[in-house]
C-alpha cells in the first residue's frame, strides 16, 4: 500500500567530520538516525556537549519575562512568521543576544521580586496590626517596664470569660483589654504587675494564649499601618517605573523566538550525536533512508566530509528499531491523522488509509447530514488553512474536516437539509423515512466489514497463508455476502451461503487445536462469533442517530427563533437565537460526526486486519515552532 520501503544505513566517516556531517543531514532531513551502540563492539560513544539545552533555558526564562509584560496581542488566526533557510543559518551569528536578554530580564525579574516580596511583608505585617488598630499604646511598651510585664496577642473566645475572671480577683494587680475579633480568637491586651506576672503567663499559656510578635515595631499599631500603606504605594509606583522600563527587553522578542526555534534543533542534533559510535578515529552514524532518498543521503554527506563510506542493505527481521515510512496522494495523506490517533501501521505491515478513507469520508457527511453546515465546514477550513497555515497534525485535520464538508453537502443535499430546513432530497428525508435510512446505514455497515475481512484475507495471501484467508475470512465474507442476497428475496443463495459460511467455520475455527473434541468445540466457538458480527453490524446505527440530532436540534432552534420573531427586539433575539444555536449545531455535531466516524474505523474495521505499533519515520531535521520555514 502506501508503507515505503526503507534501507538500513551505515554512514562511517572520520571522527573529526561527524559534527559537519550531521548538521548536513539535520538540513537535509533524510536520515532516521537510530543507535549505533548495541552493535558498535569495540567503538565507544561520541559524546556531544549539551549545550543547548543550557542556553534554551536562559531563552525560556527571558520569553517567560518578555510575555509577562508584553502588551501586544496576537491574533488567533495570524500565521507565524516565515524564516527562509539562509536567515535560520544565520541566526547563529545572533548568539550573543541570548546572553544579552537574559542579563536584561534578570535582572528586571529580580528587581521586581524584591518589590513583590517587599509588599507582600508589609500586607502581612498589616494584616497582624489591624486587629489592635484600635490600641493607643506604642509597640515599644511591649517589652515591658519596671513594675510591669504586658502581653499582645490572641485569646480562644471560649476561655476569655475564665481568664477574665481570675484577674479580676487580683486586686487591680493586672489588666485585660480586648479589640476587634479576628477569625475565633479575640486580640488581647493584657498587663500584669511583676508581682503576678508569672501566675497570669502561666494562666493564659494554658488557657491557649498565642503572642502577637509585634515587638520590633516602634509607634501605634494605627500610626505603624498609615507609614506602611505609604511605603506601599511608593513600592507600587517603583514597580509601575521598572515594568515601564520591559521595553528595553521586549525588543528582543523576535530574536529570541528564531533563537529558540534554532537552539531546539541544536538540542536535536546533539541528541543525535548521543546515538553515534566511534573509535579513535572513525565515527560510525546509523539509520533509516527512504529507498529513494540513498543519492540525497550519500549527497548531504559528501558535502561535508571528503573521506566516507555508506553501506546500505534491506532492513532484516531482527532490525526491530525499524520505522514506518508512509506516503500518500493529498486526498488520502490528511487521513492519516485518523489512524494515527489509533496506531501507526507496523513496519512490515499495510497502510490502511487508503482504504479506510472513502468510508470515512462517507460516514462523516452522513452523520452531520446537513449541506449548510457541509458548506461552512469547508469554506471555513479551507480559510482557516490559508490564514493560519498550519503544520502537522492540525494541517491535517482541518483538512479532513474541509474533505468531509464535501461529503457532508452530498448527503445534506440527498436528505434535503438546509440549516434545519427541508428542502427537495434527491435521495429521501430521513425523519420521513426511518427505516430507508436504518437498511441505509446498515448496508453500509456489512460492506465496510466485508471490505476489512477482504483487506485480511489480502494480507495472508500475500503472506503466503492461503488456508488463514480463507478460513479465518473467506466464511465470514460468506456469512456477510448472504445478508444482502436474503434481504432482497433470494433466499436459496443467501441460505446456502449463510450454510456454507457456517459449516466452513465449524469445520475449520478450532483447526489449532488437538483432539477431535476439541476441534468441534472450537469451531462452535468459534461460530458462536456471529453474535460480535451482529453487534458490529447494529453499532453503524449511529449513523441515523446523529443524522437524526444534527436535523432534530437545529429544527428546535429554527423553531425558538421563529417563536421570538416579531418587532425590533423580537427579530434581533430570534437572529442572535438562530446564529448561536446553529453555530452550537455545527460545533458539537462536526465533533460527534468526527469521533464516531473514527470509532467506526477504529473498532469495527481496524479490529479485522489492522497491525499497529509502529514507530514514524522521523529523520534528523529542522522542526520550527515559532516560525514557519519557506524556500
Amino acid at each position: 500500500m502506501a508503507i515505503i520501503p526503507l534501507k538500513k544505513v551505515f554512514v562511517y566517516c572520520m571522527k573529526a567530520d561527524v559534527k559537519p556531517v550531521m548538521h548536513t543531514l539535520q538540513e537535509r532531513g533524510v536520515l532516521h538516525v537510530t543507535s549505533a551502540l548495541t552493535e558498535a563492539g569495540e567503538m565507544r560513544q561520541v559524546i556531544a556537549e549539551a549545550k543547548g539545552e543550557e542556553i534554551l533555558d536562559r531563552i525560556g526564562f527571558a520569553l517567560e519575562v518578555i510575555r509577562k509584560h508584553d502588551t501586544e496581542k496576537s491574533s488567533f488566526l495570524s500565521a507565524k512568521p516565515e524564516i527562509t533557510p539562509e536567515e535560520y543559518r544565520a541566526l547563529k551569528s545572533k548568539a550573543e543576544v541570548v546572553d544579552r536578554a537574559y542579563a536584561e530580564a534578570k535582572d528586571l525579574e529580580d528587581r521586581l521580586s524584591a518589590i513583590r516580596s517587599e509588599l507582600q511583608k508589609k500586607s502581612n505585617q498589616i494584616a497582624s496590626l489591624k486587629p489592635f488598630a484600635a490600641m493607643d499604646m506604642p509597640l515599644s511598651y511591649l517589652h515591658g517596664t519596671r513594675w510591669a510585664d504586658v502581653y499582645l496577642g490572641y485569646l480562644p473566645e471560649e476561655a476569655a470569660a475564665q481568664v477574665m475572671e481570675e484577674m479580676d480577683g487580683m486586686d487591680g494587680l493586672a489588666h485585660m483589654e480586648f479589640f476587634e475579633r479576628a477569625n475565633q480568637a479575640l486580640p488581647v491586651l493584657i498587663i500584669a504587675h511583676k508581682e503576678k506576672s508569672r501566675h497570669v503567663r502561666e494562666m493564659i499559656k494554658s488557657a491557649g494564649f498565642s503572642d502577637a510578635r509585634l515587638e520590633d515595631l516602634t509607634g501605634t499599631p494605627g500610626e505603624i499601618m498609615e507609614a506602611m500603606k505609604e511605603e506601599m504605594d511608593s513600592l507600587r509606583e517603583q514597580r509601575e517605573l521598572e515594568i515601564s522600563k520591559a521595553g528595553s527587553i521586549l525588543g528582543f522578542k523576535n530574536d529570541l523566538l528564531a533563537l529558540e526555534d534554532y537552539y531546539r534543533g541544536e538540542v536535536q542534533r546533539e541528541q543525535a550525536l548521543q546515538k553515534i559510535a566511534a573509535s579513535r578515529s572513525v565515527a560510525m552514524i546509523e539509520g533509516y533512508v527512504k529507498h529513494y532518498e540513498q543519492e540525497k543521503l550519500e549527497q548531504a554527506v559528501s558535502a561535508a566530509a571528503d573521506v566516507y563510506y555508506i553501506e546500505a542493505r534491506d532492513p532484516e527481521d531482527s532490525d526491530e528499531d525499524l520505522p514506518t515510512a508512509v506516503e500518500n496522494n493529498a486526498v488520502v495523506t490528511p487521513f492519516e491523522a485518523v489512524t494515527d490517533m489509533y496506531s501507526m501501521p507496523g513496519p512490515r505491515t499495510f497502510d490502511a488509509n487508503a482504504l479506510m478513507m472513502p468510508f470515512y469520508f462517507i460516514f462523516f457527511g452522513m452523520m452531520l447530514s446537513d449541506a449548510a453546515y457541509g458548506i461552512i465546514l469547508t469554506v471555513g477550513s479551507i480559510l482557516f488553512l490559508k490564514v493560519k497555515k498550519p503544520e502537522g497534525t492540525f494541517k491535517k485535520i482541518l483538512m479532513v474536516l474541509a474533505i468531509c464538508g464535501i461529503s457532508t453537502i452530498i448527503w445534506g443535499s440527498g436528505f434535503g437539509g438546509w440549516m434545519g430546513y427541508s428542502l427537495k432530497p434527491w435521495l429521501f428525508d430521513p425523519l420521513k423515512n426511518p427505516l430507508n435510512m436504518l437498511i441505509l446505514c446498515l448496508s453500509l455497515g456489512v460492506i465496510h466489514l466485508v471490505a476489512g475481512l477482504v483487506m485480511g484475507a489480502y494480507i495472508n495471501v500475500r503472506r503466503k497463508r492461503i488456508a488463514a484467508a480463507i478460513f479465518d475470512q473467506g466464511f465470514w465474507i460468506l456469512i456477510l455476502c448472504s445478508i444482502p442476497f436474503i434481504a432482497l428475496g433470494q433466499q436459496t443463495t443467501g441460505m446456502f451461503m449463510l450454510a456454507a459460511g457456517a459449516v466452513g467455520i465449524i469445520a475449520t475455527a478450532g483447526r489449532h487445536n488437538k483432539g477431535i473434541v476439541k476441534k468441534v468445540t472450537g469451531g462452535l466457538s468459534g461460530l458462536y462469533g456471529i453474535t460480535g458480527y451482529l453487534s458490529d453490524i447494529l453499532s453503524y446505527a449511529r449513523l441515523f442517530g446523529m443524522a437524526l440530532a444534527t436535523s432534530v436540534i437545529a429544527m428546535v432552534f429554527n423553531t425558538i427563533a421563529g417563536m421570538m420573531a416579531g418587532g425590533l427586539v423580537g427579530w434581533a433575539a430570534a437572529a442572535v437565537i438562530f446564529l448561536i444555536g446553529h453555530v452550537f449545531n455545527i460545533g458539537i455535531n462536526s465533533l460527534g460526526a468526527f469521533v464516531h466516524s473514527a470509532r467506526l474505523q477504529y473498532i469495527e474495521f481496524f479490529s479485522k486486519f489492522y497491525e499497529g505499533g509502529g514507530v514514524p519515520f522521523d529523520p534528523l531535521r529542522v522542526k520550527l515552532r515559532n516560525f514557519r520555514m519557506v524556500k
